[in-house]
């Protein structure tokens, strides 16, 4: 276990992780959980998506990961802009593979004792934070997308 999760549990619920039983869940609350993320990478994703993944920025969006778990989506404020590009590309690939992982009917477990609330934070430590990731990262940086999408109705023609 990182020893962050083992400190962040003892600061969020006052116990140590060894005395909070596990809760078994379906990897429907992992995406659930990380899903809210989305909601803050969206107003920078058109900067983020012209910015190459680069390994070195790997320590920064660590760094980030730690500052939003202990002081909120705030922290992310004046972030470097490499750390932003790893951040996205753990996440989307976490969302990827926790989707896997629900379609093969696994599950997985979390401290039964968190609330609601803490949820998010938890599982930024325990899968996003110092992630290796399962897929290459793919290049976004050349793609073109429009300034805006035409309000088109959703039928096929």
């Amino acid at each position: 276990m990182k020893p962050e999760i083992e400190d962040w549990i003892l600061s969020a619920t006052g116990k140590p992780l060894s005395e909070t039983p596990p809760k078994r869940v379906e990897f429907w609350t992992v995406v659930e959980g990380l899903w809210s993320l989305n909601e803050i990478f969206r107003p920078h994703f058109e900067a983020i998506r012209t910015i190459r993944y680069r390994a070195r920025s790997e320590g920064a969006a660590d760094d980030a990961i730690l500052a939003f778990v202990n002081s909120g989506p705030d922290a992310w404020e004046d972030i470097p802009q490499g750390a932003w590009r790893v951040l996205l590309e753990r996440h989307t690939q976490m969302i990827l593979v926790a989707c896997a992982n629900q379609a093969a009917q696994q599950t997985t477990v979390i401290p039964a004792s968190l609330r609601d609330d803490q949820l998010t934070p938890y599982l930024m430590l325990f899968w996003l934070l110092r992630m290796k990731l399962p897929f290459p990262a793919e290049d976004r940086s050349d793609y073109d997308l429009p300034a805006s999408m035409l309000d088109l109705p959703l039928r096929q023609h």
